[in-house]
């Protein structure tokens, strides 16, 4: 054997017992299935119930029936005032007048010309004088009385008289000989007995005229009705005064006083026996209404048609039937 053949049988020897020294290769396990986690949803039943578009506002007890008092045409100083705040007064009653020097005199003396220039004509008539004669005179009272008309509309000017049965509720501050200037208001008088509530907010287009309301004054409650809004308010108002809904209130307590707030309560639209569900659950998508719906176990978006939409609740007029299921989240 030479030394080339005994090197190869050593090495075959040598290489099966080195095969065994080295360790197996572990075989690779399989990752354990896990089943996905079932998928829950928090859901409410679509029912049947009342839906209410309302809105509530605070009003204002005001005088329906007042007017503002000033010397019209005329300037002067003040002769005398005869009222103070919350006196009442009635109808015709003087209340305050300007010094007119001797216009009172002068009207005196007038009605001394109108009684002399009528004896004068009468005076004719009974001597039979002749029909110019007459009718001359006739003329000359006339003449007279015009003048005596004139001197009385002259003094009418200079003086405040209430137009109603009421109360003096405001009085500038003006005293005895002070001038007065035309048409400057010096008092207020209204009928404490007829008030009405005044609301002017940015509400007052959505109420109309004779629309029912609700009131809460004092802790009752009244009905009411829209008598006057800015589009059926008297052309000769003030631009304030129009802007104003005017209710009248039914059974008012006779207590009642001006300048009191009140709540108006009113009711836009009401339905009864429809479905209503939270206005957060309807969605919108490319313009359209939709609802989540759950359908057995699986979620699907319902298309849904509204109705009355209220701040908290919606009315679906169309797409939810009474006892399905939809998804708040």
């Amino acid at each position: 054997m030479t030394l080339k053949h005994a090197a190869l049988l050593l090495l075959a020897t040598v290489i099966p017992a080195g095969c065994f020294l080295l360790p197996k290769e572990e075989q690779k396990l399989a990752p354990p299935l896990m089943e996905p986690p079932q998928i829950t949803y928090e859901t409410i039943t679509a029912r049947r119930g009342t839906i209410l578009d309302d809105f509530r506002v605070s009003g204002m007890l005001a005088y329906a029936n007042q007017e503002n008092l000033s010397f019209r045409s005329r300037t002067g100083r003040l002769l005398k005032r005869y009222v103070a705040t919350g006196d009442r007064v009635k109808s015709g009653q003087l209340l305050a007048e300007l010094d007119t020097d001797t216009l009172t005199y002068d009207i005196s003396i007038q009605e001394i010309e109108v009684q002399k220039a009528r004896l004068v004509a009468q005076r004719a008539t009974l001597l039979n004088q002749d029909k110019i004669q007459q009718q001359l005179d006739a003329l000359d009272v006339r003449k007279a009385e015009i003048e005596l008309e004139s001197l009385k509309g002259e003094l009418a000017k200079a003086q405040l008289v209430s137009p109603l049965d009421g109360v003096v509720v405001y009085l500038a501050d003006f005293g005895e000989g002070d001038e007065i200037d035309a048409y400057h208001t010096l008092m207020r008088v209204a009928d404490p007995t007829n008030l009405v509530l005044s609301y002017s907010g940015d509400k007052a287009s959505s109420l109309a005229f004779g629309m029912s309301v609700e009131v809460s004054y004092r802790d009752r409650t009244y009905s009411g009705s829209v008598i006057q809004t800015p589009t059926t308010a008297p052309n000769d108002l003030s631009d304030a005064a129009k802007d104003r809904i005017l209710i009248r209130v039914k059974g008012l307590h006779a207590n009642a006083q001006a300048g009191e707030l009140a709540t108006i309560r009113v009711v836009l639209q009401e339905r009864d026996n429809v479905i209503v569900i939270p206005r957060n659950l309807v969605q919108m998508y490319s313009g359209a209404d939709y609802v989540d719906v759950l359908d057995g176990a699986v979620k699907r978006q319902q298309p849904v048609e509204r109705g009355i939409t209220t701040t908290t609740e919606v009315e679906i007029v169309k797409g939810l039937n009474e006892g399905d299921k939809v998804i708040v989240r």
